[in-house]
């Protein structure tokens, strides 16, 4: 028989595995840099095709107002989120969302619903092919 010999380890701090499908290891906590919230709320609304003036208008204040709060210089102007609220416009928050998660450092892929359940039903033909083997 052969002796036995174990290493001694000090005690580890232990990462979990999760085992579901599209989950991973939780990342480590992460420093968020400064977020330009102006300059993404600029750029959603130039590429959502809305302009100051209707801005404006929702929010109940002038157009030189918005230029104003919407400018980094202004720092005695900003925007209530409240008043961003108002605005119902899908195609402004799709663009602000999507800017924001970039300038987070994410990648973001858009999928249609339609492509999103095929992807829903790709994982679960998978599941039960991983199980069929698995026998």
């Amino acid at each position: 028989m052969r002796p036995h010999h174990q290493l001694h380890i000090p005690p580890m701090e232990v990462e979990p595995l999760y085992r579901s499908v599209g989950q991973t290891v939780k990342p480590a906590a992460r420093t968020v840099k400064s977020v330009n919230l102006l300059k993404i709320t600029r750029q959603a609304l130039e590429k959502s095709h809305l302009k100051h003036r209707w801005l404006a208008s929702l929010f109940g204040c002038s157009e030189q107002l918005i230029s104003a709060q919407l400018s980094d210089h202004a720092e005695d102007k900003h925007l209530s989120m409240r008043k961003m609220g108002r605005i119902e416009e899908l195609g402004f928050w799709r663009e602000f969302l999507h800017l924001l998660a970039e300038d987070l450092g994410y990648d973001v892929l858009v999928v249609t619903p339609d492509q999103k359940q095929a992807i829903r039903d790709l994982l679960a033909a998978s599941a039960n092919l991983q199980r069929v083997n698995a026998l």
